[in-house]
């Protein structure tokens, strides 16, 4: 963070104006405090993406610019800078709030559809992590009436019923008509949350027997208990 270019312009105002070392509260000196707590650690963020370093350059930049013998502008900028940090912090709680709850929240719809089916432990792993992170991922930026949202939440129930034996020749017929949806939403989730390649591949491969297995109306040898509802959080 270049708050180290302000040092000439710092130096002007202790010139100009004496009481910028006697006072604590001077508007310079606050100013400068306010951009020296809140840059440390943003020299390896990308000045794009962050809006605290991109505010911060600004102020810099501002200072640099309009900087003349009026120190009023210091204690203009201070005004605006604390503004935009106390919005910041505001928003940030607010962020961490909502991924609380969309963890909550995620991890009962889970465990509601571990609990109440026979799920093989493949099936569960899948759901208690990766599917959970595309949940949450969706939540957060959609919320629950998101398409994404509904959509997740339909490849989860499809995933769970497909891998159940089919006893009846409907069941068979319905299971290779959802069979490719199910794969493709799972795939789609995936990529969503840049899950490991190979680790997708692995899960393919097994749920292709388990398919397999529920065509012929019996259980795979990928096929176990269901996962603890327990270790869904």
């Amino acid at each position: 963070v270049p708050i180290s270019r302000l040092q000439i312009p710092l130096l002007k105002v202790a010139i100009i104006d004496k009481e910028f070392f006697a006072r604590k509260d001077h508007p310079a000196r606050q100013l400068l405090n306010e951009l020296a707590y809140s840059g440390s650690g943003l020299d390896q963020v990308d000045a794009e993406d962050d809006a605290a370093l991109q505010m911060v350059n600004r102020i810099v930049d501002t200072v640099l610019n309009e900087f003349t013998n009026n120190t009023e502008l210091f204690e203009r900028l201070h005004d605006e800078f604390t503004a935009f940090i106390n919005q910041q912090r505001e928003t940030n709680k607010l962020a961490r709030e909502k991924l609380e709850n969309a963890k909550t929240l995620v991890a009962n719809e889970i465990r509601h559809r571990i609990a109440g089916n026979k799920v093989p432990s493949l099936i569960s792993s899948i759901l208690i992590n990766a599917w959970k992170e595309v949940l949450i991922r969706l939540y957060m930026r959609d919320g629950m009436e998101g398409a994404g949202w509904n959509t997740a939440i339909q490849v989860a129930d499809d995933l769970i019923w497909s891998v159940q034996p089919k006893l009846a020749v409907s069941e068979r017929q319905r299971l290779i008509k959802i069979i490719p949806k199910v794969l493709n939403g799972l795939r789609d989730g995936l990529t969503l949350i840049q899950y490991d390649h190979q680790a997708t591949e692995n899960l393919f491969a097994g749920l292709e027997e388990l398919h397999l297995a529920s065509l012929r109306g019996g259980v795979s040898s990928v096929s176990r208990n269901s996962q603890p509802a327990a270790n869904v959080d």
